[in-house]
C-alpha cells in the first residue's frame, strides 16, 4: 500500500520534467508587508519542501521571472491580486479574517504557479500544511522523498 501511496504523491504531487517549465527555478513568494503568520507561512513550506525532496526553495517578497509559490491571498499579496486581475487565476474566494482557505495551480506563457491562500494568516498556514499531506503522504514524521516537486498543475483544492 505504500508504494501505491508513493506513486500516487509522485503522479500527483509532479515528478514530471518532460516540460521546461517544470525544470525552472521554483521560488515562494511572501507578502511584502503582512502579518508575521505569512512568513511563518513561507518558512514552514520552504520547511516541508526541503524535508521532502532536500532542496531549499528560496523566499523571496518581489516576483521574479521564476516559477512562483505564492503564500497569501489577494487582500495581503499583490502579485495574488494581479493574478486574478490578469486572469491567471479565478476570485478565490477564501473571504477576508476567515478560516477558509485554498490551494490553486495556474500556468501562464510558460510560468507555473502554485497559490496557497487564506483568508487570515492562520488559514494561510492552514493551506500550506494541507497542501503536502494531501498531495504526497505527509504525515508527520513519515516524510516521503523524492528528487523535486515539479507540477502542482490542476489543484484546486479548498
Amino acid at each position: 500500500m505504500r508504494d501505491v501511496r508513493s506513486v500516487f504523491c509522485r503522479m500527483v504531487a509532479g515528478v514530471f520534467l518532460a516540460s521546461s517549465a517544470w525544470a525552472a527555478e521554483w521560488k515562494i513568494l511572501e507578502p511584502a508587508a503582512a502579518p508575521r503568520a505569512y512568513a511563518i507561512a513561507a518558512l514552514e513550506f520552504q520547511n516541508m519542501y526541503q524535508a521532502v525532496t532536500g532542496t531549499r526553495l528560496a523566499i523571496i517578497s518581489v516576483p521574479d521571472d521564476a516559477n512562483l509559490v505564492v503564500i497569501g491571498s489577494d487582500s495581503v499579496n499583490s502579485f495574488c491580486r494581479t493574478a486574478i486581475e490578469q486572469a491567471i487565476i479565478p476570485p478565490l474566494g477564501v473571504g477576508a479574517e476567515t478560516d477558509n482557505y485554498r490551494l490553486k495551480s495556474a500556468e501562464k506563457d510558460g510560468r507555473s504557479y502554485l497559490f496557497l491562500a487564506g483568508g487570515s494568516g492562520r488559514s494561510t498556514l492552514y493551506a500550506v500544511y494541507a497542501s503536502f499531506p494531501e498531495r504526497c503522504n505527509y504525515a508527520g514524521s513519515v516524510i516521503p522523498k523524492v528528487s523535486m516537486i515539479l507540477r502542482w498543475m490542476g489543484l484546486d483544492s479548498v
